[in-house]
């Protein structure tokens, strides 16, 4: 059988981070080293390049992690660097954040609506879902040009349709249950 190795070592920085109490500062510490290799590209490529010496290499690892603060983050990297991962790190990050979320009791699913949201609205409507099912969610937004109007949120096998779509359909059924009530009564 074979073990995802990004699995694994999220699974490692998941369990020392949940010891520690540092679920989420080490969620967010990683999204956004994440984004920082992502800006800066040749900082990873110098970190998987073989022809720095492994104390080079670490004090790099010092000084860019540095600004976080996290001893546990610092060794973290040490380690996906000295075994030649860095090149896997988003995959690290993403499974880390899977397995932060579901500790953390966040749930994450999508809206659909014709158009693209703002920020502000699906923040809004993140909060009134979490109010609604009483744990925390994030919504992605998925533009659905079929949608006539109004929003449809998914969330695992959770449906919270408010489009017109929807409601035209309520109506439809209400209308035929009436006819069918009305011929009943004759």
């Amino acid at each position: 059988m074979s073990v995802n190795p990004s699995l694994m070592y999220a699974l490692a920085l998941h369990s020392l981070a949940k010891e520690e109490g540092q679920l989420k500062e080490l969620k967010d510490i990683l999204l956004d080293f994440c984004a920082q290799l992502d800006i800066h590209p040749r900082l990873k490529t110098l970190l998987a390049t073989p022809n720095i010496k492994e104390d080079e290499k670490e004090k790099i690892i010092e000084s860019v992690t540095t600004p976080y603060k996290s001893s546990l983050f610092t060794n973290g990297l040490k380690l996906i660097v000295k075994q030649h991962r860095i090149l896997y790190f988003k995959d690290i990050v993403n499974e880390y954040v899977k397995l932060a979320d579901e500790s953390l009791r966040i749930l994450h699913g999508f809206i659909y609506s014709k158009f693209p949201l703002s920020e502000k609205e699906v923040q809004s409507i993140e909060e009134a879902v979490t109010i609604r099912i009483g744990t925390t969610v994030k919504l992605e937004n998925k533009e659905d040009p079929s949608i006539l109007g109004g929003i449809k949120v998914v969330i695992g096998d959770q449906i919270f349709d408010g489009t017109l779509d929807n409601k035209l359909e309520q109506l439809k059924k209400q209308l035929r249950q009436r006819k069918v009530d009305s011929r009943n009564e004759n």
